[in-house]
């Protein structure tokens, strides 16, 4: 660290430490193939990166205040009632699987927050095709 003149600042340099702010979740990136494509009675999944207004990667997905995580929810239109999802968090990401009982086009809203405010991107169109003939439903990895 420098003055104006040029001339250092005593104790310089410093060290400092950066933490991301609170997350945005309009800077929020999912990723993975589940945002797209999904096969009917199988398990599709993506996941969600937090990221701060700066788009910082957050590494909590806690809310600062109470400490509890972020909620993260999925919408679906149209709805299908038989819907089963899982939202694991893993630091500053969530793990997400969902299972889509009948093929179709679908509109995948990704929400999270109390308020459930869209991340970026969403809605996502998903494409949910049929299984193949004989084929038995994937069941979600344990872990």
């Amino acid at each position: 660290m420098t003055l104006a003149d040029g001339a250092h600042v005593r104790g310089s340099p410093l060290a400092l430490t950066i933490a991301p702010g609170t997350v945005e979740p309009a800077r929020c990136v999912a990723s993975g193939p589940g945002l797209h494509h999904a096969v009917a009675g199988g398990v599709a999944e993506f996941r969600v990166r937090l990221r701060d207004g700066c788009d910082n990667p957050v590494d909590s997905a806690c809310d600062p205040l109470s400490g509890a995580p972020l909620p993260l929810r999925l919408a679906l239109t149209p709805k299908q009632p038989q819907t089963s999802s899982d939202v694991v968090v893993d630091g500053g990401e969530y793990a997400v699987t969902y299972s889509m009982p009948i093929s179709g086009k679908y509109q995948l809203a990704v929400l999270l927050g109390q308020d459930r405010r869209h991340i970026q991107g969403s809605p996502f169109t998903v494409v949910v095709s049929q299984a193949p003939a004989g084929a038995q439903p994937e069941a979600a990895a344990s872990g």
